[in-house]
């Protein structure tokens, strides 16, 4: 069934406007309307809000395969959020009643949509959960641990997270400033769990980083 949904959604996504962002680019800005939905070819997306404080706390990171803001399509919910390329990324840009008119067509691919919506809203709920409750040593090694098994490469017993990933992008995922987890970051890497070069984040030994939870 999933291949069937897959092949559903890409024939049709296919079909419109494919429009190519450089990493760090908006693509969509908070409280304006979007062009449409989005259906991502390739590359990550995030979706993140900003504090009275100026404090940038991510909210999602949308992979291969993925279409928003669904919220606003479906709902008609503003939108509250920046939506930025994390890598350099490739989009098809769909008018949002073509979306509604093949969701309502294809029952199988709202059921998945549906099912992935809540996934994703069990993970945010854990998120914020943890969120509320540790201390930002605990915050930045969940991430870490979040991005190590979702993004990450095995190689030779190690982690290796490929350089879209910046301080920057972890301070916000913890909900922190980038002065508070770039020192936790430095507390890690003195402990020998993680490592950097240019390129790429490293995770040492993510079991000993699990117990810094």
């Amino acid at each position: 069934m999933q291949d069937r949904v897959n092949y559903k959604v890409n024939a049709f996504f296919s079909r419109f406007n494919l429009k190519s962002y450089k990493k760090g680019q908006i693509i969509i800005h908070p409280n304006k309307d979007p062009l449409g939905a989005y259906y991502l070819k390739s590359g990550y997306v995030k979706a993140y809000g900003i504090s009275p404080q100026g404090i940038e706390t991510t909210i999602h990171i949308f992979a291969l395969n993925s279409y928003f803001p669904m919220m606003w399509v479906i709902s008609d919910i503003p939108n509250r959020l920046h939506y930025e390329a994390l890598t350099p990324v490739e989009l098809y840009i769909i008018p949002k009643e073509k979306v509604l008119n093949f969701l309502q067509k294809n029952p199988d691919v709202l059921f998945d949509l549906t099912y992935r919506l809540l996934k994703g809203i069990d993970k945010l709920t854990l998120r914020i959960e943890q969120l509320a409750i540790a201390k930002a040593s605990s915050r930045v090694a969940s991430i870490l641990i979040f991005l190590a098994r979702r993004f990450g490469q095995k190689k030779d017993g190690k982690i290796i997270l490929m350089e879209m990933f910046t301080h920057k992008d972890i301070a916000s995922l913890a909900g922190l400033s980038r002065e508070t987890a770039s020192r936790e970051w430095k507390n890690f890497r003195q402990k020998g769990l993680v490592a950097n070069n240019k390129r790429a984040i490293i995770i040492n030994d993510l079991q000993a980083l699990e117990k810094e939870i």
